[in-house]
């Protein structure tokens, strides 16, 4: 299997959506399109469309696609399928204002880290920004996981996969 990291995004991969007639699909974007149905919730195994989304989206990697695997950020890029989707039916359409975008963010970050890699203070400042967020990151994913086990404790169930 592909990795998920060179796929569009981790839509059916890692995190699912489900609607409110019990309809589950990739991501909220695709809702009520028939080709992004991965099944129902209250079915007891995962149904042939399940496995199938998935596979469309780890199937449409950024690398294969000719304008994307040119990009210097195309291993990390965000850019979303929905968004492409919405605009051309085709999930690995690049958006151009999109693609800017995000272009943009990277290199900005890459200026301002190496603008602090010349001041010590700044950089300080910087690696203490990053602890302190991935003190919150740790905190946040803690709170997260035991809820989802207290979901499942009592009768819950866990969308991410």
């Amino acid at each position: 299997m592909k990795e998920l990291t060179k796929s569009l995004g981790m839509e059916g991969a890692a995190a699912v959506t489900v609607n409110s007639d019990g309809v589950i699909y990739s991501c909220y974007t695709f809702i009520n399109n028939k080709n992004f149905e991965m099944g129902y919730i209250n079915e007891k195994q995962l149904s042939n469309k399940f496995h199938n989304v998935q596979l469309t989206f780890l199937n449409n990697t950024k690398s294969n696609n000719p304008i994307c695997s040119k990009c210097d950020i195309v291993g990390i890029c965000k850019a979303c399928p929905g968004m492409m989707y919405s605009r051309s039916e085709i999930l690995n359409d690049p958006i151009p204002l999109q693609c800017e975008y995000y272009v943009g963010i990277k290199e900005g970050i890459l200026l301002g880290v190496l603008e602090s890699s010349t001041d010590s203070a700044l950089w300080k400042k910087l690696i203490e920004g990053i602890s302190s967020s991935n003190k919150l990151f740790l905190k946040a994913c803690d709170l997260f996981s035991s809820r989802i086990r207290l979901l499942d404790k009592h009768g819950g169930f866990n969308l991410f996969l």
